[in-house]
């Protein structure tokens, strides 16, 4: 268990939890971006289930590495020198981490109240209804619909940008900020 001065200063070494819960957040993420710029875009909506589905596990990870956050506090960085930066970073890994918990419950929200049911694998956390009965609640349905959207576009800002840092911090400043993702303490 870090102790209080970890909690506030973050930890040099990141646990294994922490680097896996990074990388399966991430991944999820990225399909769930992916699948629904493309489902958008294209107008294909024969990946919702799947979409939905997914979305909601990325939920129940996001909320953990939420919780797992917030007890093991975040890392140092690796570089004192730079506040500017460090903050800028710092920003960052807040609104992704947000973000990660917006875009699942703004999903599942407007699916729901628009009447169109929330599978999860086979499950119904929410059944559909039918057309001449949707929405169930329009105002609520449009109003998450517009945040899981303008939040799916920001969260592919802040990725990017994050990404980016991270090349930048392993290729340019060689500090091995990515080592640090993939070996535990």
């Amino acid at each position: 268990m870090p102790t209080s001065n970890q909690l506030a200063q973050g930890t040099d070494k990141l646990s294994k939890t922490t680097i896996s819960l990074h990388w399966v957040v991430a991944i999820i993420m990225i399909f769930l971006l992916a699948s629904g710029v493309y489902m958008t875009y294209f107008e294909d909506f024969s990946w919702y289930s799947w979409h939905k589905s997914i979305g909601v596990l990325a939920l129940l990870i996001a909320m953990a590495r939420v919780i797992w956050r917030i007890k093991e506090g975040f890392p140092k960085p690796l570089d004192n020198k730079q506040a500017v930066m460090n903050k800028l970073a710092k920003v960052a890994h807040f609104a992704l981490i947000i973000c990660t918990i917006i875009m699942p419950v703004s999903g599942v929200i407007s699916s729901a109240a628009g009447g169109y049911g929330v599978p999860f694998f086979g499950l119904s956390l929410f059944d559909s209804v039918a057309p001449a009965e949707r929405p169930i609640n329009g105002l609520l349905a449009g109003f998450a619909h517009e945040a899981h959207y303008i939040a799916g576009y920001f969260m592919i800002a802040i990725l990017a940008l994050h990404i980016l840092g991270a090349l930048w911090h392993q290729l340019i400043k060689k500090d091995n900020t990515l080592y640090r993702m993939v070996r535990a303490k």
